[in-house]
């Protein structure tokens, strides 16, 4: 097994990277925009994938066979960071990554385990040689404590 590590030199990065090859910095936004364009229409289309239309949104969302929910992917409803997790690893697989594990806080996992979930479950064809993503969560936002002992969200 070969270790990877990317450096942080986001010179060479241009706007349409969405996970810049030389660089650990990339953009959720752009990740979401990416997923949301191009690969949500292409999942449309795939067993376990079900878009919903309400209004003029059109929402994605996943079911693990014999799961009773429905996992959301995409930003409306405010599940954005599933779909930027289907979208990291994917662009990853590209790169020849079989496992990955990602740091993240606790108000993301659920999402993010969504992702995760989802990725896998798609064919070879996309996720390629990619069998393993470990999610390490309980990293959280900034937040403080008052005198009276409640804690203020940033």
């Amino acid at each position: 097994m070969e270790d990877v590590f990317l450096d942080n030199n986001c010179a060479v990065r241009s706007r349409t990277d969405t996970v810049p090859k030389l660089c650990w910095l990339f953009s959720e936004q752009t990740l979401r925009g990416v997923f949301q364009k191009d690969t949500s229409v292409e999942l449309a289309t795939l067993p376990g994938f079900a878009v919903k239309k309400t209004g003029t949104v059109n929402s994605l969302y996943f079911r693990e066979q014999g799961a009773a929910n429905l996992m959301c992917l995409t930003d409306e409803n405010g599940c954005g960071c599933s779909g930027e997790i289907v979208e990291f690893l994917v662009t990853l697989s590209r790169r020849g990554f079989d496992s990955v594990i990602i740091y993240l806080p606790h108000e993301c996992s659920d999402a993010a385990h969504a992702g995760v979930l989802a990725t896998l479950h798609l064919p070879q064809t996309m996720r390629q040689q990619l069998s393993c993503a470990v999610l390490v969560q309980g990293f959280g936002g900034v937040a403080s404590v008052n005198s009276e002992g409640e804690v203020i969200q940033w």
